[in-house]
């Protein structure tokens, strides 16, 4: 099942993953680090795998010359899961407690 990652939306779980130019590798963030990929580098400690075979071929740092310029993922994965939480986002809860007040539950969500 393809759909829960063909998606481009915002508010959703991003998908962690940069591509080399040639598309011939993906960078992927260390374990547990959350990144927003299509507006962020890969952090530190990131890791270099081949794209076909998914084989570590080294550390972000020692290949980012040969990467060429990386293009991070702008899909999301769109779950069921993601999906309940967009009302709690569109509402305002924990940014404007003021807002959430009068709008949650909402009955419309984007």
């Amino acid at each position: 099942i393809d759909w829960p990652i063909s998606r481009r939306r915002w508010y959703h779980t991003e998908i962690p993953i940069w591509y080399s130019e040639n598309e011939d590798y993906v960078v992927v963030p260390p374990a547990g680090c959350y990144v927003q990929p299509w507006r962020e580098e890969p952090p530190q400690g990131s890791r270099v795998l081949r794209r076909d075979t998914r084989k570590d071929v080294g550390s972000f740092e020692s290949m980012t010359e040969s990467l060429g310029t990386i293009r991070g993922e702008q899909k999301v994965f769109d779950t069921w899961m993601d999906s309940s939480n967009s009302n709690l986002f569109v509402s305002g809860y924990l940014n404007q407690p003021e807002i959430f007040e009068q709008a949650f539950p909402t009955a419309l969500r984007p």
